[in-house]
């Protein structure tokens, strides 16, 4: 056993994980509010450990209003579960703090990542227009042991996050669920971020998702009934929205994630849209643009240039006045460079174990696949990625310029035809967005 895996044994047993709960609990207890949020500040800060002290640092902590997002939890939920998640996080920055002093002292030759975004399986219990996975639908989801080697090798280069995102829906059966709960009990030193759409989320699964204090759930709804429904089908708005108030009631942090078309992207940045998703309890809102990734996805709801930017000029604006944070990661890479570039995010297939730079642009070399220990650390050592992590210059950023993107990732793989083909159909998919520059927000508008 590694010096590593002893530690996170230790840091996050039974005994260490009761003492963390007991403090815990009392901070929740004796503490004003506003000592409250000043003191989860500083745990999530330590926890965090990314680029300290950095401008990088400084801008993402504005961005993603950590102060709002935190004050809004601590008037959602009661002290007893604030008690658990404040000493799940002196458990977290306690290993955080040790594992980067264990990498002093014994450096490793493992790329560091932050974030995997992860994709378990492709069965789905809706039909949504535009679908960016419609053509995989049918593939058998991936085994738990499979799912146990991805957590293995996303601890082992230093991710501390897991986004679980879909081919399809995570919870679409007991099965899928059981083995994404066990994968999650398994792993407390992992933070889960799962996206679904909700229709799933029963009373029974609502209280097994609170006894897991590492996962954050994200319920993808695409605006107000109307527009949800008219691309996700009749009746899914009031069932995600049921969701939600089962989440609420069982104190199960959770947010809401959209995807903007060329349909909805005027209701999602009303403000009354985002107040309402608050008042249902979401702790944050994520906000996607839709990519035609999938050769069946519909172009009818890829943004034209002027919508686009007006868009982006609409959701920077209402970010200010609405009572949650509201995130488009694409406006905070336009800004501040490409996570995957920049080697903080990478995206495994988990149906296909094809490790790819990210879920918007599936593009990489054939043998760069999670197919045993060690997978991962040597796709991250494959000329192909170690080009692509270099230090993003501002020269490569997908969200302003995503034909270019594509011709440069094929670039990286001039005798692979496949992949030069399906770049080649996402490109005339993307025909009305690459017609010329869009708006860029700057970082002060971040």
């Amino acid at each position: 056993m590694t010096a590593d895996a002893l530690l996170r044994r230790l840091v996050f047993s039974a005994p260490v994980g009761g003492a963390a709960w007991a403090v815990g609990l009392l901070a929740a207890q004796a503490l004003r509010p506003r000592a409250m949020q000043s003191l989860l500040l500083r745990v999530s800060a330590a926890a965090r450990m990314i680029g300290q002290g950095s401008p990088e640092r400084r801008a993402e902590e504005s961005f993603l209003q950590r102060e709002r997002f935190l004050a809004r939890f601590l008037e959602l939920y009661p002290p007893s579960r604030l008690g658990r998640l404040i000493g799940r996080g002196l458990q977290l920055t306690a290993h955080l703090r040790l594992r980067r002093l264990l990498r002093r002292l014994a450096p490793s030759r493992a790329p560091d990542l932050v974030t995997l975004f992860y994709s378990p399986t492709t069965r789905c219990n809706l039909t949504c227009a535009g679908c960016y996975t419609a053509s995989q639908q049918g593939a058998s989801p991936a085994s738990l042991a499979a799912m146990r080697l991805m957590a293995d090798e996303a601890t082992a280069v230093g991710a501390v996050a897991l986004v679980i995102v879909g081919h399809g829906e995570p919870f679409v059966d007991e099965e899928s669920t059981h083995r994404l709960l066990r994968l999650a009990a398994a792993y407390p030193w992992l933070n889960f971020i799962v996206y679904t759409n909700g229709t799933t989320v029963d009373e029974p699964l609502a209280r097994e998702l609170a006894r897991h204090l590492n996962l954050f759930v994200l319920v993808s709804i695409d605006g107000p009934e109307r527009e949800n429904d008219e691309r996700r089908g009749a009746g899914v708005y009031r069932l995600a929205t049921a969701a939600m108030d089962r989440l609420l009631t069982h104190h199960v942090p959770f947010g809401f994630a959209v995807t903007v078309t060329s349909r909805n992207h005027e209701a999602l940045v009303q403000p009354t849209f985002i107040d309402a998703m608050a008042r249902r309890g979401c702790l944050v809102g994520i906000y996607c643009v839709y990519a035609p990734v999938d050769v069946r996805s519909s172009t009818d709801l890829v943004l034209s240039n002027a919508a686009l930017a007006r868009y982006r000029a609409a959701v920077v604006q209402v970010a200010g006045r609405v009572e949650i944070p509201v995130v488009d990661p694409e406006i905070f890479e336009m800004a501040h460079g490409c996570s995957a570039r920049n080697g903080r995010t990478l995206y495994v297939d988990g149906v296909s174990g094809q490790i790819r730079p990210c879920v918007k642009y599936p593009i990489g070399p054939d043998d760069a696949v999670l197919d045993g220990p060690g997978a991962l650390v040597r796709a991250l050592q494959h000329p192909f990625f170690v080009a692509l992590r270099r230090p993003d210059d501002g020269s490569h950023r997908c969200p302003r310029d995503p034909c270019g993107e594509l011709d440069a990732l094929c670039a990286g793989l001039p005798e692979d035809e496949g992949q030069r083909r399906f770049a080649q159909g996402y490109r005339q998919r993307l025909r009305s967005f690459c017609r010329g520059p869009s708006h860029v927000p700057n970082a002060e508008e971040c």
